[in-house]
């Protein structure tokens, strides 16, 4: 072997080990993408519906390992499978811990045998075999073991979650039956609406507490109604957080009845958050809370009335013509 020969082939066998101390590369669109570049797409979030939404994903502990269910947008749709009865169109990959775990083509569920409440998954929305966004990294609700039961004989345990809620305090009202006296009322949770509050595309919740819930056949004095709006989410140990955002007094002047002061949690002007609509009077009252702090009830200066139209100020109702009247 003459000497340019062998240089040759010392000049090769360099070149390949150069190569081979690179390290490999691969698109964040790849199965084999590591996390770091997975986290680099974008969140995935449609306003399809004229609100901010993402891909609203629910995962929790089962008896068979851990369920992932999630949001399919409107315009991920580009077709119909006939045969098998479902839309076409994204893909999805999941990742665990770090690593690619399945790709799901044809469902927007998933459950993995053997994934556990301590697991983090992601879910990539894949278009065209690309890669384009993905959720945010979240961790399942623990296995629901314990709960109560509906009160029938022979009913299953329900299982549930608790939250923590800043309730108001005991509300005093004049007595219904003596005059002179009072009556306390201690507040209780009576309805649970779920809606996004904050436009950031995550289901909130708001609480409408009352201190008493008579029919409308029923007189009496009534505590103000209470509403109140939450933003959850999960703590590193599985357990459920809850920051409250805002605070809203009825005041004494709406009753608080079961049959009416209903309120409605919708999107009804078509923007990016849900509205609270309820029944107002003079006297009603409203405050938000900076970074989830609680301010004590009692605390007069941290309240700000609402604002009525100016015509009302000077409008009553004219018992004898039954009409309303204006002074001004």
């Amino acid at each position: 072997m003459n000497s340019k020969f062998r240089k040759l082939i010392s000049c090769v066998l360099v070149l390949v080990f150069v190569i081979a101390l690179i390290p490999a590369t691969v698109a964040a669109n790849d199965p084999r993408a590591p996390i770091e570049d997975v986290l680099a797409l974008p969140i995935a979030m449609s306003d399809a519906y004229g609100q901010n939404l993402d891909r609203g994903v629910i995962a929790a502990e089962v008896s068979n390992g851990v369920f992932i269910s999630w949001r399919f947008f409107p315009e991920e749709a580009t077709g119909f499978d006939n045969d098998n009865k479902r839309l076409t169109g994204t893909d999805f990959y999941v990742y665990k811990n770090g690593a690619f775990l399945a790709e799901v083509t044809n469902s927007t569920n998933f459950i993995d045998p053997d994934g556990s409440n301590a697991d983090t998954y992601v879910l990539v929305t894949v278009a065209n075999g690309k890669g384009i966004s993905r959720s945010n990294e979240f961790k399942p609700a623990p296995l629901l073991t314990e709960g109560f039961t509906d009160g029938r004989p022979g009913a299953e345990i329900a299982a549930y979650v608790e939250f923590p809620v800043f309730m108001p305090p005991d509300s005093v009202m004049p007595s219904d039956t003596t005059i002179g006296q009072t009556t306390t009322w201690p507040y209780f949770i009576d309805k649970m609406s779920a809606g996004d509050i904050d436009g950031d595309g995550q289901i909130d919740i708001v609480l409408r507490l009352k201190g008493r819930a008579p029919d409308t056949t029923q007189n009496g004095f009534i505590p103000p109604i209470i509403h109140q709006g939450y933003k959850l989410g999960w703590a590193e140990d599985g357990s459920l957080t809850a920051t409250i955002l805002w605070e809203i007094d009825l005041g004494i002047n709406i009753r608080g009845g079961q049959h009416y002061s209903q309120p409605m949690l919708y999107n009804f002007d078509g923007g990016v958050s849900s509205q609270l609509m309820v029944v107002t009077a003079p006297g009603t009252r409203w405050r938000s809370f900076e970074n989830g702090e609680y301010i004590d009830f009692n605390d007069a200066d941290s309240w700000t009335f609402i604002d009525m139209p100016e015509d009302d100020y000077h409008r009553m109702w004219d018992i004898e013509k039954k009409e309303w009247k204006y002074e001004f």
